[in-house]
């Protein structure tokens, strides 16, 4: 006479076999899932360092020199969906302290938190008058 059917050891071995495939992928999700947030969260800070190179395209040397140290003024500019995002310009020239070099060398940095850490991104460009 033949049995049909599982025995109690095959089907807790397919059953363990089944949950380390799960738990894998699990693990996977959860990674994925991070480097998701942080890829959105770069992204968004390039965009807001992007949005602020192109208020600056739009003003004169003389109105980046009067805005040079205001920092309210640049955090300003863009909404801000990063945790404690703070938005800075700075001359790439540390020796110009007057911001007079034409071309005036810029850099952005958006600085944020994720998950206690700080984080940040620079973009540089220069800018004359023409």
């Amino acid at each position: 006479m033949i049995k049909k059917g599982f025995t109690l050891s095959e089907l807790m071995i397919a059953a363990f076999i089944l949950t380390i495939g799960l738990l894998a992928i699990l693990g996977l999700y959860i990674s994925l899932s991070s480097s998701i947030q942080k890829a959105r969260e770069l992204t968004i800070a390039a965009k807001d360092a992007g949005s602020i190179f192109e208020e600056i395209r739009g003003l004169s040397l003389s109105s980046i020199r009067n805005k040079k140290g205001n920092s309210t003024y640049w955090n300003s500019l863009v909404v801000k969906n990063l945790s404690q995002e703070t938005i800075s310009v700075f001359n790439t020239n540390s020796s110009d302290t007057n911001w007079n070099n034409d071309p005036l060398g810029l850099r952005v940095t958006v600085s944020w938190q994720d998950k206690g850490q700080n984080r940040q991104i620079n973009i540089s460009s220069k800018f004359t008058d023409f």
